[in-house]
C-alpha cells in the first residue's frame, strides 16, 4: 500500500504538469487565432 501511494503522490504532479502545459499551448495558439495577444500579455505581466 505504501508503495502505490508514493507512486500515485508522484503521478499526480505530473499529470497536472502535463495539462498546466497542454492548456498553455491551447491558450496560446487560441489566443494567436483571435488576435488577443495584448491582453494576453497583460494579464501575464501582473
Amino acid at each position: 500500500m505504501g508503495i502505490v501511494s508514493s507512486i500515485l503522490g508522484l503521478l499526480f504532479p505530473i499529470v497536472g504538469l502535463i495539462l498546466g502545459i497542454i492548456g498553455l499551448v491551447l491558450a496560446i495558439s487560441y489566443q494567436k487565432e483571435s488576435q488577443l495577444d495584448y491582453k494576453i500579455e497583460k494579464i501575464l505581466n501582473i
